[in-house]
């Protein structure tokens, strides 16, 4: 047996549908999907129970398409005892929260499945796995393997085809993630050869939560997917038809690196697979750029760099592309050439404020709005500047009521001396109604390339990993914290989480999960990419739905 799970893995939840069942009622034909549910503890693995206090599970049965409830029902957490569920209607889109509770009803632990989509819920599902993990604790993406003999062991599921960072990871509607490119990285350092990079990736992989597994995605032909070219440092963006838009990016020619003009897209053919369609090239060549889908369809490519020789070239162009016409147009371009920038979609779901980035100088503080002007014109305006000129940050607007609050977190910012840059703790708020900056604040940890992202639980956010300063070097954070915004969006306190990743993570990438949960994919740890993946539960999301 595999005795390296995590204690955080407090329980596993194997549901399994046993297919089509008749109903009571006389109607020929009329059918019922059954479900049997088999729980796993961890002593079950040879391991020693960490969760003694877990006493029951409680199960919703969630409609995948606008979250309502079909049914709730609650069983005995003992480990081994089989419990089934017989009234869910043939053909129903379908989700599964599960929560384990204590003897006082407190909930202890989570998890969820993906959007089981009508097709697979008629035709049963011989086994999916549900993670039920401990709020607020981060676990590595396990999944359950069987021996000849029937013995069932849990072994890190990896993601493949070599160590990623600089990839992209994306959400689909039916909860599956796609790992798209990326890159052995020794050193993520700034810049296009700032960094030093061993392979660069042409591979696509697909996350199933219902396997916790990594596998290639399949094409129609039955053989793997590949890009057009390696890339790493790209941007990867889910069209409103189900399409994956890949841009740009750095690649191999040989030894030599170079920057790439080229597209990709991603078509899905409705049956699991994608087939590759290369579309026409962006005008430049870039990498460390932003690309922002607008509520009418068409996606902004702002700024970033290529390379000239051995000297990176930092761009002020951006350009369109038209979802609809399968084409780039030129747009007027930013007021500031800048590389390593964030892009933000304000509440109208048009406009995209650009911040911050750095140019041939060094940290930016600038930002500027893409807007359509009184005069109807799709043009930059220069916005108010940040306190503190940054690159390598995170930015992304909260989901209050108003959507009005536009955070800047982390990168990094000039050092006293002038003569180099560290990691940085500042966060700084944005009143985009009243287009001034709130008080600035402070995270835990200083961190540049580190994830930020929304949970989907009331106004909190956390940052994970990235790089932090120390003596002499920047060193990776195999720790997070939960931002928790007020209801205005005006102020925030922090709290360091007790848990910590596996290892420490630079430059991975965080993905929320239809479950609520986030998956952090690959990343740099001690100058070598990683190949695991690791979840972290803030508790099942509100509403028990999430849309990526």
């Amino acid at each position: 047996m595999n005795r390296s799970l995590a204690p955080s893995l407090s329980l596993l939840l194997l549901v399994l549908m046993g297919g089509l069942a008749p109903t009571a009622c006389d109607d020929a034909g009329s059918e019922e999907t059954r479900f049997r549910f088999l729980v796993y503890n961890q002593t079950d693995f040879g391991l020693p129970d960490t969760f003694p206090s877990l006493k029951d599970v409680r199960i919703s049965v969630v409609d995948a398409a606008d979250g309502s409830l079909i049914e709730r029902f609650s069983f005995s957490a003992d480990p081994g005892i089989r419990h089934s569920l017989d009234s869910l209607p043939q053909g129903e889109s379908l989700n599964f929260f599960v929560e384990g509770l204590d003897a006082d009803g407190n909930v202890l632990a989570s998890g969820g499945s993906r959007s089981l989509d009508a097709a697979e819920t008629s035709q049963g599902f011989s086994e999916f796995l549900i993670y039920v993990l401990r709020i607020d604790e981060f676990a590595k993406v396990r999944a359950p393997r069987a021996d000849e003999s029937g013995m069932v062991s849990v072994n890190d599921s990896l993601i493949g085809g070599g160590g990623r960072a600089g990839h992209s990871a994306v959400a689909l509607a039916n909860g599956k993630v796609l790992i798209i490119g990326g890159a052995d990285l020794v050193h993520p350092g700034e810049g296009l050869s700032g960094s030093d990079i061993a392979t660069i990736h042409d591979t696509v992989l697909v996350y199933d939560p219902l396997r916790q597994t990594f596998a290639p995605l399949p094409s129609s032909s039955g053989l793997a997917l590949r890009l057009s070219a390696p890339r790493v440092y790209h941007t990867a963006t889910v069209l409103a038809d189900g399409r994956v838009l890949v841009a740009g990016g750095v690649s191999s020619a040989g030894e030599a690196l170079t920057t790439l003009r080229s597209v990709d897209v991603l078509q899905p053919n409705g049956r699991g697979a994608f087939d590759l369609v290369p579309e026409q090239p962006m005008a430049l060549p870039r990498a460390h750029h932003t690309a922002t889908l607008r509520s009418d369809g068409a996606v902004l490519i702002a700024g970033g760099s290529h390379l000239e020789g051995n000297t990176e070239a930092i761009q002020s162009s951006a350009e369109l592309f038209d979802s609809s016409a399968n084409t780039f147009y030129p747009t007027q371009p930013m007021s500031t050439q800048r590389t390593e920038h964030t892009a933000t979609l304000l509440v109208d779901q048009k406009s995209v404020l650009i911040a911050g980035g750095r140019d041939a100088t060094g940290p930016l503080a600038s930002t500027e709005m893409f807007w359509v002007d009184p005069q109807n014109r799709l043009v930059f305006q220069d916005t108010p500047a940040m306190a503190k000129a940054r690159f390598g940050h995170q930015s992304l607007r909260l989901a209050a009521s108003d959507g009005r609050t536009v955070v800047f977190a982390g990168g990094f910012v000039a050092d006293a001396d002038g003569l180099g840059v560290s990691p940085t703790a500042s966060v700084e708020l944005l009143d985009t109604f009243d287009g001034r900056f709130l008080a600035e604040k402070t995270m835990e940890r200083p961190r540049a390339y580190f994830g930020l992202i929304k949970l989907a639980r009331g106004m909190d956010v956390l940052a994970v990993g990235g790089l932090t300063p120390t003596v002499g070097a920047d060193a990776g954070l195999s720790d997070g914290e939960v931002l928790r915004f007020s209801d205005a969006g005006d102020d925030f306190t922090s709290t360091l989480l007790s848990s910590s990743l596996s290892s420490a993570r630079v430059r991975a990438d965080a993905t929320l999960l239809q479950n609520g949960m986030v998956l952090l994919s690959g990343g740099v740890a001690d100058g070598t990419s990683l190949y695991t993946a690791e979840l972290f539960n803030p508790g099942l999301p509100e509403g028990n739905v999430v849309r990526p």
